[in-house]
């Protein structure tokens, strides 16, 4: 299941669907203080996930929580597009049940799955999709990460996943407070143990 974050995005939200035409289902996550969506129409497979305003980590997990038994999870923003036709597809199809594959970002490229798809059996093995150390940074890192350590990362540089990073309210919003230091806690003293997690 493909999850879509996305806050105060009417606009962005309606470009991802029109550009990026997904193939496969998924949930819209938004926060229930949040009007801009009203009327609004999503493509046959996708519904909106409402929920009280948290952290994205924790959005994204309760996310997870709610549909627990899925082949694979995607975590894609709103600020994003991707192609060609069936990019979603074939990424799915290479993360599987227990591997982690991303396309090009026009930045990072494999050195970072800023758009990430992850085998359904991998993450109920970790028990999260996001991080739960981490409010909104890193989510992305840390899976890069434990993908490229347990040599299951999947690297589609024919898919192109781009990021429009637009510094909006959304953005100065965001909860990233203690995301830097947990980071480097979490590299020191756990990434270890879920590569080894991950490997099993």
């Amino acid at each position: 299941m493909i999850f879509v974050c996305s806050r105060k995005r009417r606009a962005s939200l309606g470009r991802f669907f029109t550009e990026s035409q997904p193939t496969i289902g998924g949930r819209v996550l938004i926060d229930e203080d949040d009007g801009a969506y009203a009327g609004m129409s999503l493509p046959a497979g996708w519904e909106f996930f409402v929920r009280p305003r948290a952290p994205v980590s924790k959005i994204i997990n309760r996310a997870y929580a709610a549909f627990p038994s899925e082949p694979f999870y995607a975590v894609v923003g709103d600020d994003v597009t991707c192609g060609p036709h069936g990019w979603d597809k074939v990424l799915a199809d290479a993360a599987g049940p227990h591997s982690v594959s991303w396309g090009d970002d026009g930045r990072w490229g494999p050195s970072l799955c800023t758009t990430f798809f992850v085998g359904g059996d991998l993450v109920r093995r970790m028990g999260w999709l996001a991080h739960p150390a981490f409010g909104h940074l890193y989510v992305d890192r840390i899976w890069w990460g434990i993908a490229t350590g347990a040599s299951i990362a999947k690297y589609h540089p024919e898919i192109s996943c781009r990021h429009v990073n637009v510094k909006d309210t959304t953005y100065r919003e965001r909860s990233i407070g203690g995301d830097h230091q947990q980071f480097s806690a979490v590299m020191a003293g756990e990434m270890a143990a879920l590569i080894q997690r991950a490997s099993c």
